[in-house]
């Protein structure tokens, strides 16, 4: 189940390494900590996916192989150090976030898609939330 406020601080924690990026290792302690479990883990993993799919984050030097930088399956998984950036949508999505009433107005653009499952209705409700403040 997608957390908005969840993905809000990720996208924030993106944002705030500018073009620079955050490398992926760097992005699991600013979000995590050093002492996560793995409920912790597989939701940062969910979230992150997410975004990399809905195209709201991407690699700073291009698209790679290794995604947003995970790889493998538990017990065996492997952090690849990428430069993480904001696309343009993940860029204003998250000054919309930042508004008064941006993630409530981004929860009922996600509901207004109801019918359209997983990824797909992050991108429509994306689609609606930016479409009624322009």
């Amino acid at each position: 189940m997608l957390d908005t406020t969840y993905l809000k601080d990720l996208l924030q924690t993106i944002g705030n390494s500018r073009y620079e990026g955050i490398d992926t290792g760097k992005l699991v302690d600013a979000s995590l900590g050093q002492d996560f479990d793995d409920a912790d883990f597989l939701k940062f993993k969910y979230h992150m996916d997410e975004m990399w799919q809905a195209g709201l984050v991407r690699g700073r030097d291009g698209p790679g192989k290794n995604g947003w930088g995970y790889q493998g399956s538990a017990p065996r998984i492997m952090l690849v150090p990428i430069p993480l950036v904001l696309s343009p949508v993940g860029s204003e999505l998250l000054a919309e976030l930042q508004k008064p009433k941006g993630l409530e107005r981004f929860k009922q653009a996600i509901r207004s898609v109801g019918a359209t499952a997983g990824t797909e209705a992050l991108k429509y409700g994306i689609g609606e939330l930016l479409e009624r403040t322009a």
